[in-house]
């Protein structure tokens, strides 16, 4: 599950320097290590050279600062299977059991599960600008600002609004496990669609403009214009009751089940 930034929100926060998985959360520390809180996972190698994470169902994959992939963890669908000749990554998304990667002159990759299409990009997407990967879906945004989401769409989470489709229209995108959002160019209104029996996709009345979106298993997060954080649908396991204290937040990021939040302060919680 990933987090979709949008472009007034500032260069250089930490929004990759976090990502929530379903058993698990991954920091890069502020020596470029990486550390992981959870179920364990055995990241051998690593080193202090850390520019970005993802992580998935069983699975995790780290940005090297030089632009190379590394994947670590289940390898069952081959969502750790790095293609010999990827190179100059500058982004990396991971679903439950599938990795996609953007790398420096657009091209979108994407490797594991794919009995739903979930790795199948279309051939004519054209440079791409952002990817996020959900449970069975993929969601990318063109550097012209078009949304394309392809594999599972049974709750609709692959059909945006119509007005997605057109050039300028999308600034972040997140896709979560049967949902997908986005951050509508001009307003910065969340725009949220596919399954919504938890009140995933059901955005509150008063949001305003967002800087910041997460989309979880069954939830979804955002920051708003204020560094509020307001998270909405299933809050079981409570990855919903933003803490009181958690004060202005800087980025955040939806696991299956959990909620990270990193403060402006530089403080994360979770």
């Amino acid at each position: 599950m990933q987090a979709g930034l949008s472009e007034d929100f500032g260069a250089g926060e930490p929004a990759d320097r976090i990502a929530a998985g379903r058993y698990r959360t991954c920091v890069c520390t502020s020596a470029h290590g990486l550390a992981v809180f959870g179920e364990a996972l055995d990241t051998p190698g690593l080193g202090n050279h850390i520019k970005a994470v993802a992580c998935g169902a069983f699975h995790l994959c780290v940005l090297l600062e030089e632009g190379s992939l590394q994947c670590y963890g289940s390898n069952s669908c081959q969502q750790c299977e790095v293609p010999a000749d990827l190179r100059e990554v500058v982004m990396v998304a991971a679903g439950d059991q599938h990795t996609c990667a953007v790398t420096s002159i657009g091209d979108l990759v994407c490797f594991g599960e794919d009995h739903v299409g979930q790795c199948r990009v279309p051939p004519d997407l054209g440079p791409i600008g952002a990817v996020s990967a959900g449970t069975f879906h993929t969601c990318a945004m063109t550097v012209d600002r078009r949304l394309a989401c392809f594999g599972s769409s049974r709750f609709g989470q692959c059909e945006p609004p119509e007005q997605f489709a057109h050039q300028g229209s999308v600034i972040a995108v997140a896709a979560g496990g049967k949902h997908t959002c986005v951050i509508e160019s001009g307003s910065r209104h969340l725009v949220c669609f596919g399954d919504d029996t938890y009140g995933q996709c059901s955005v509150p009345d008063n949001l305003g403009p967002v800087l910041m979106i997460a989309a979880g298993l069954r939830h979804t997060c955002a920051i708003t214009d204020s560094h509020e954080l307001v998270c909405f649908g299933d809050d079981f396991f409570g990855q919903c009751s933003v803490p009181e204290d958690v004060g202005i937040v800087a980025a955040v990021q939806a696991g299956a089940y959990h909620t990270c939040a990193v403060r402006l302060d530089g403080c994360s919680m979770a």
